[in-house]
């Protein structure tokens, strides 16, 4: 279920029954994102603003269709896994990233042609569980070097991190900082950490 300025339902149902369907879902996501920086790279808008797009996905059932009465009426979509998609689109302003996915999708997706990396364990409101979460950075076959770079040695960081290993996981995401938001967002989270402890 991705949710971004509109609704698009996924059901899990769907999913399971084609993933080609789940990936061209994903794929229509990404275009739209990469409109938005074109169009803000281009001589269209002055000044300093630059839009921004974040997305969320997870997967699951949801209650879609048009629901009100007959003097109002709207379309949308009611569920839990509306609710996580949406609390996952916000949780991208903490990482610096555009797509935030469930590890619901990742299973079902699987890692196929889409390059991705596990991001960090997040509490979500209304869950008592951690859930894992993962970016969608590519994909595979229009992937750069250094995206390359940070879906492999990111998610080795965030793991020494989660074991207490601070230098060793400081020592990884330094060659990262510069072109990666998530991982100036970790080193930050260790130096807090690191001050909390002294």
């Amino acid at each position: 279920m991705g949710v971004a300025q509109a609704v698009r339902p996924l059901t899990r149902g769907q999913m399971a029954a084609s993933l080609d369907a789940a990936a061209a879902h994903v794929q229509a996501l990404f275009d739209p994102a990469d409109r938005t920086l074109r169009l803000a790279r281009s001589k269209i808008l002055e000044g300093d603003y630059t839009p921004h797009m974040r997305i969320g996905l997870h997967s699951g059932e949801a209650l879609v269709g048009n629901i009100g009465t007959a003097e109002r009426i709207s379309f949308t979509a009611i569920g839990d896994c509306v609710n996580l998609a949406s609390r996952l689109e916000e949780r991208n302003k903490d990482y610096g990233t555009r797509i935030m996915a469930s590890d619901v999708v990742r299973q079902e997706r699987g890692d196929g042609e889409f390059l991705g990396r596990l991001l960090d364990l997040v509490a979500v409101e209304g869950r008592r569980e951690k859930l894992e979460v993962f970016e969608l950075v590519n994909f595979r076959t229009e992937a750069t070097a250094e995206e390359q770079k940070i879906a492999e040695i990111y998610p080795q960081a965030l793991r020494l991190f989660w074991r207490g290993e601070f230098a060793a996981a400081r020592d990884m995401l330094e060659g990262l900082a510069a072109t990666d938001p998530a991982s100036r967002a970790l080193l930050a989270r260790m130096a807090a950490a690191g001050a909390a402890a002294l």
